[in-house]
């Protein structure tokens, strides 16, 4: 066994391991690393073992399965990821994103709302409109409008007003849309929320939850 290309090179790696596997109840899970013969890359695989016993025989079972490429596609996405939030978190909007199927609970927060808002993305995140904003008035204005774009799929495009958590009232030009996913063979679709700081001055509002009218 120590001539193959595998991390067990000596008896003593291989008493080590042994023991481990005892210890460990005579199952035990860890990860290999070795560069095949004939090649340069090195790779990983995922390797379970099992201790069992015929007659006065230990026989030890070792399964393994290559996941060099899992943790590639996992890496790279995991760096895809941060590069998306850091562009989403310093670009000049508000954005959110909530998902309908969870009772409309928020996905995503971005930097630049939580400042604004004054309630940080882990308050919000897995949380509903009713969960967050101080005014009731605000989450189910915000759920009527959910609503809408479930049955219409047409987006919202409107200025409208919300109370801070500070309880300062703010002004936004607000795009609310259904952006689609592909998932398990048909489309799953999240609520996007792109905000925009408003002047004091530039929007006439309402008090009873109506529409924002640009004057």
């Amino acid at each position: 066994i120590y001539d193959l290309p595998v991390s067990m090179r000596t008896p003593e790696l291989w008493e080590a391991k042994l023991k481990d596997i005892r210890d460990n109840g005579g199952s035990f899970s860890y990860r290999a690393a070795y560069v095949r013969k004939g090649e340069e890359k090195n790779r990983v695989h995922q390797v379970s073992t099992y201790l069992t016993q015929e007659d006065d025989t230990e026989l030890i079972w070792f399964f393994t399965q290559d996941i060099t490429d899992v943790i590639k596609k996992r890496d790279e996405l995991r760096e895809l990821n941060l590069l998306l939030d850091g562009i989403l978190n310093n670009v000049p909007v508000y954005l959110y994103v909530k998902d309908p199927e969870d009772d409309f609970r928020y996905l995503y927060w971005n930097k630049a709302f939580a400042e604004h808002s004054k309630i940080p993305a882990s308050r919000a995140i897995g949380r509903t409109d009713f969960e967050i904003f101080p005014e009731r008035a605000d989450a189910e204005r915000f759920r009527r409008d959910d609503l809408e774009l479930i049955r219409t799929h047409e987006r919202i495009d409107m200025q409208e007003t919300y109370v801070a958590a500070t309880g300062e009232t703010r002004i936004v030009q607000t795009l609310k849309a259904l952006v689609p996913m592909e998932g398990d063979g048909e489309a799953v679709y999240f609520v996007l929320y792109i905000l925009q700081q408003m002047e004091q001055g530039s929007a006439l509002f309402y008090t009873d939850g109506q529409r924002r009218k640009t004057v």
